[in-house]
C-alpha cells in the first residue's frame, strides 16, 4: 500500500516493504543489494543519474527480497524507520545486514508517482485561463528559475513579463526596443530577473526582470530565431537563419566565437552539465559536440524528417526531440539511445517541455491539442484543448502549471497576442 513519508529530501510517495530474511546456516540472508549513497558517485547512478540515495542494485530470484516485492531501481527511503536519503552505503548496509529477522523498508519507484499522478490529474480537474499580452502572435514563453515570472516574445517586436501570485498572472511591463520580431527568448538560469531576447533584427537583447529596460544589446551577424542560456549562465548562445551560431560572453555581453554550421539548425542548447552542445538539424539528427571546443562527438539519426525541438529533463536523464514527422522522441542521456517514442500528435511537433519533477512531456503542434503523456510509461495523462496551432509550451519550474501560446484570431481575424496557462484549478479558473 502507498503512504506519503517525510525524508530529509521531501514528502515522497513511497511502499511499505517487510523483508522476511531467509537462514542459512545459520546466517540471515537479505536476497538483495544496493549501491549509491552520499558517499559514491551520483553521476553514474544508473536509475536516477545525480540523485546520491540507495538504490536497490540486485534481486536474488526466488529470494526473501523478491518474494516481498523489491524491485530493481527501487530507491530506499527508509530501513526500520531510520531514514537513510542521506546516508552513505556503509551506513545503508549497516542498517540492513543487523541481526534481525525482519526487516522494514520505505521505497519509492517511478511506477508509484506515475500512478498517483494519472489519479490525481484528470483532464476535467483543470482549465485554462487566457492573458492578454501582445498585439500579435507569441512565439514564446519562459519561466524564470523561482517560477515567480514568465516572459513571453511576440511577433510584435516586444517582450511581455508577467508576475505569478498563485494563480494569476500579472502583466507587470512590455519591453521594447527591437525592430522586428522576437522570436525567442530565455532566462538566466542563475539570475532569476535577468532574461536575453533573439531577434530578426539581428540583435540580442538582455533585459533587467524588475524594471523592464534593456541594459544589454549584442548585434550579430543575422538574423536570430533561437537562443539559449548555458546552465551555469556564463554564456548565451544565439542561432540565425544562416545556420551560423554566436557564443556570447555574458560577463561582457560580446560575441566570443561564432560557429558556422553545414546543415540547416532549428534549436540549440547545451546538457544539464555545460559540456556538450546539442542542435536539432534538417536532416532529422541531433548532433552533439564538446564544450566548449564543439568537436562533433556523435550524430543521432531519430527521425525520418526534419529534427525541430529539444528538451531536457531537470534530472538530467531524459531528453526529448520533436521532428516534422510527428513523433516526439525520448532519449537515455548516458546511453544517447532512444527509449521511447511519443506518436499522438498528426503534424510537425514545434516544441516541449518536461514538468519540474521530470514525470510529464508536453508536446504541441499545429494539432489543437497540447499532448501530456507520462514520460516513464508513454501512457497519455491528459489533452490540454486549443482552438488554433501551438508556437511555445513551458512548464513551471516548481508546479504542474503549463504555459503556452497559440495562433488565436479575434472575431475580426486579428491575432489576439494571449498567453495562457493549464493546470488551474475549476474553481479559479475563467477567461478573461
Amino acid at each position: 500500500m502507498a503512504e506519503y513519508v517525510d525524508t530529509f529530501e521531501s514528502e515522497v510517495l513511497c511502499e511499505c516493504i517487510e523483508v522476511v530474511k531467509d537462514v542459512q546456516d545459520g546466517s540471515l540472508i537479505l536476497g538483495f543489494a544496493i549501491g549509491g549513497g552520499i558517499d559514491q558517485d551520483a553521476s553514474k547512478n544508473p536509475f536516477v543519474p545525480n540523485d546520491p540515495g540507495i538504490f536497490v542494485s540486485r534481486v536474488i530470484k526466488d529470494g526473501p527480497a523478491e518474494r516481498a516485492g523489491l524491485k530493481v531501481g527501487d530507491k530506499i527511503l527508509q530501513v526500520n524507520g531510520y531514514d537513510v536519503t542521506m546516508a552513505t552505503q556503509k551506513q545503508a548496509k549497516k542498517r540492513l545486514i543487523k541481526n534481525q529477522r525482519i526487516v522494514r523498508l520505505k521505497v519509492t519507484r517511478p511506477s508509484l508517482i506515475n500512478a498517483e499522478f494519472l489519479e490525481e490529474n484528470e483532464p476535467n480537474d483543470h482549465k485554462t485561463k487566457e492573458h492578454s499580452a501582445h498585439t500579435a502572435k507569441v512565439h514564446s514563453v519562459a519561466w524564470n528559475k523561482d517560477g515567480k515570472k514568465l516572459a513571453s516574445g511576440s511577433y510584435d517586436q516586444t517582450a511581455s513579463v508577467f508576475t505569478l501570485d498563485r494563480d494569476r498572472l500579472t502583466r507587470e511591463f512590455s519591453c521594447k526596443g527591437h525592430t522586428d520580431s522576437v522570436d525567442q527568448l530565455c532566462w538566466n538560469p542563475t539570475n532569476s530577473e535577468v532574461f536575453a531576447t533573439a531577434s530578426g533584427d539581428k540583435t540580442v537583447r538582455v533585459w533587467d526582470g524588475r524594471s523592464g529596460k534593456c541594459t544589454s544589446t549584442i548585434n550579430t551577424k543575422g538574423e536570430n530565431i533561437n537562443i539559449c542560456w548555458s546552465p551555469n549562465g556564463q554564456s548565451i548562445a544565439v542561432g540565425n537563419k544562416e545556420d551560423l551560431v554566436t557564443f556570447i560572453d555574458t560577463k561582457t555581453f560580446k560575441p566570443r566565437a561564432h560557429e558556422q554550421f553545414k546543415v540547416e539548425v532549428n534549436e540549440i542548447t547545451w546538457n544539464n552539465t555545460n559540456d556538450l552542445f546539442f542542435l536539432t538539424t534538417g536532416l532529422g539528427t541531433v548532433q552533439i559536440y564538446s564544450y566548449p571546443d564543439l568537436k562533433l562527438i556523435q550524430s543521432l539519426q531519430g527521425h525520418t524528417a526534419n529534427c525541430i525541438c529539444i528538451k531536457f529533463g531537470n534530472r538530467g536523464k531524459y531528453f526529448a526531440t520533436g521532428s516534422a514527422d510527428a513523433i516526439v522522441n525520448l532519449w537515455d542521456l548516458s546511453e544517447l539511445v532512444c527509449v521511447r517514442t511519443f506518436s499522438r500528435l498528426d503534424w510537425p511537433v514545434r516544441t516541449l517541455s518536461f514538468s519540474h519533477d521530470g514525470l510529464m512531456l508536453a508536446s504541441a503542434s499545429e494539432d489543437h491539442f497540447i499532448d501530456i503523456s507520462c514520460v516513464e510509461t508513454g501512457e497519455n495523462i491528459c489533452e490540454v484543448p486549443c482552438d488554433s496551432p501551438t508556437f511555445t509550451v513551458a512548464w513551471h519550474p516548481k508546479h504542474r502549471l503549463l504555459a503556452y501560446a497559440c495562433d488565436d484570431k479575434d472575431k475580426y481575424n486579428r491575432d489576439t497576442g494571449n498567453v495562457k496557462l493549464f493546470g488551474l484549478s475549476n474553481e479559479s479558473s475563467s477567461s478573461s
